[in-house]
């Protein structure tokens, strides 16, 4: 069933905050493409609103078209560089570039507009992660958790990191954490599961992906992460149906390239 195509609104300038408006309900809704519509047709009627290119930015942000949303954050903070939230969502899209000083910089500047910011610590802790700084961002993470006991993100964040530095047991209790504060946390488990894995607990790992995979369906990596798990327990016919899934659904090269040698050792080719 095609999408509904929104209806034009006439060309006053009470219309550009109707436009404004309904592209804000778009984006609550998850039509982002819709809402980009609307934002851009109020920017035609009003040019000087920050929070149109703002909130334009976001709905690029959630369809991964990272440098559009860049553009409207960068525009959105020239009519007001005194937005905190701003800053933090282009560090967001910095980091998904992997641009981790610009993210530094970004949620930085948030945290001096509006100190104390629990989400410009943890952005600019998995800015820090990405540089390869894990005291840093250890140092944020943490911060974040004393500032917000209850923030599922910290301790999912925290946790990463405890497993990149090889302590599984202090990244299991993060995750866990994660998970008692949001029992619908997709990335929590399967970070949990990915740890479970370098434990050589194949079937926790397996029970966590199987979790991620039903609270988000269309995640290639749980697919590919649990087939391997399926592989080393020996159970070949569910590990070739997941990795067969994964290269269904990711568009990682990289990842794709070594799913398909495992397969092709699976099936004995």
């Amino acid at each position: 069933i095609p999408s509904p195509t929104p209806a034009l609104l006439p060309l006053t300038s009470e219309s550009a905050e109707a436009y404004y408006s309904r592209g804000v309900a778009y984006v609550n809704l998850g039509n982002y493409r819709q809402a980009i519509a609307d934002f851009s047709r109020a920017i035609e009627l009003k040019p000087d609103y920050a929070a149109t290119y703002s909130n334009r930015g976001l709905a690029y942000h959630h369809l991964g078209d990272y440098r559009q949303a860049i553009a409207d954050y960068n525009k959105a903070l020239e009519l007001d560089p005194s937005d905190a939230d701003i800053y933090i969502n282009r560090g967001s899209a910095h980091v998904k570039l992997g641009e981790y000083d610009q993210a530094v910089a970004d949620y930085s500047q948030a945290l001096a507009l509006r100190a104390g910011d629990v989400y410009a610590y943890v952005g600019r802790g998995a800015a820090y992660q990405g540089k390869g700084d894990y005291q840093q961002a250890l140092a944020d993470f943490d911060k974040a958790i004393e500032l917000k006991p209850d923030f599922a993100a910290a301790y999912n964040n925290r946790g990463i990191l405890y497993y990149k530095l090889g302590d599984y047991q202090r990244a299991i209790a993060d995750l866990n954490r994660a998970i008692e504060l949001n029992d619908y946390y997709a990335d929590a488990y399967y970070n949990r599961g990915l740890t479970y894995y370098e434990l050589g607990h194949y079937p926790q790992a397996i029970a966590d992906y199987t979790r991620a995979i039903e609270l988000d369906p269309n995640d290639a990596d749980g697919y590919g992460q649990r087939g391997l798990a399926y592989k080393d327990l020996g159970e070949k016919e569910k590990a070739i149906a997941d990795l067969e899934k994964f290269l269904e659904l990711s568009t990682n090269e990289q990842w794709r390239a070594q799913v398909e040698e495992e397969l092709k050792e699976l099936q004995g080719e």
